[in-house]
């Protein structure tokens, strides 16, 4: 099943993302002839360029198990949002979206993910700073940053590559599990390894991976982000 453009992979998203909770599954991220992302939920030949594979897996998380989504859970994923809500998140989105697509490429990352961790993280707010020292759209700890070659973590342009490149070291790293690689990203990736590659039992955390996957869902099926 592919699915290129600015709708992207609305069914083979929708199948695999619900609200609360991501069920297993494989997406293959492909650059397209006309230049867009392509995904697919299997391997494609020329003319599609392969460029990355995220594996979604969400049934571990506080022992829950997926349960199949039908039509009509399809529908209610598509609705529950105000067009006020989406209409206020697509100014914000576009603010940035030149440097988060320029990112997404860099890094052989889904635009949309980058957008929902920046809502997530800051709600695209520059000058957010977290009580633990975080700063900017994608919340860089200090140590992070400079790890990242961030001298400026004020800067969006800066502040977006070093959390697109850190997105992209987490998930390498994690073999492409999208959740551990978020919730690398929110307690660390040593939290990670510690609790057996699994997504550590912060309350947190996991609300945190919920969070950006709820939103990554949405960026998928509305297609406005990007």
């Amino acid at each position: 099943m592919l699915q290129s453009g600015k709708k992207t992979a609305l069914a083979i998203i929708i199948l695999l993302l619900s609200v609360g909770q991501l069920l297993a599954g494989t997406v293959y991220v492909y650059l397209a002839p006309d230049g867009t992302l392509a995904y697919s939920d299997e391997q494609l030949e020329t003319p599609y360029r392969y460029l990355n594979t995220i594996h979604l897996n969400w049934g571990d998380i506080e022992g829950r198990k997926p349960d199949p989504v039908n039509d009509s859970e399809l529908d209610e994923l598509l609705a529950d949002e105000s067009d006020q809500e989406k209409n206020k998140k697509q100014v914000s989105d576009k603010r940035f979206s030149d440097i988060v697509n320029l990112m997404a490429e860099k890094y052989r990352l889904p635009p949309e993910l980058i957008h929902a961790v920046i809502e997530a993280e800051s709600n695209y707010n520059v000058s957010a700073i977290s009580r633990t020292g975080a700063t900017g759209l994608m919340q860089l700890m200090p140590e992070t940053a400079k790890r990242l070659g961030v001298s400026d973590r004020s800067d969006p342009k800066q502040n977006i590559e070093g959390g697109a490149k850190y997105l992209r070291e987490l998930l390498d790293r994690f073999d492409n599990d999208l959740a551990l690689a978020l919730a690398g990203y929110n307690a660390g990736e040593h939290a990670v390894l510690k609790h057996g590659r699994t997504v550590p039992p912060y309350k947190e955390t996991q609300k945190y991976v919920d969070i950006v996957l709820r939103n990554l869902r949405r960026n998928f099926t509305s297609g406005d982000a990007g």
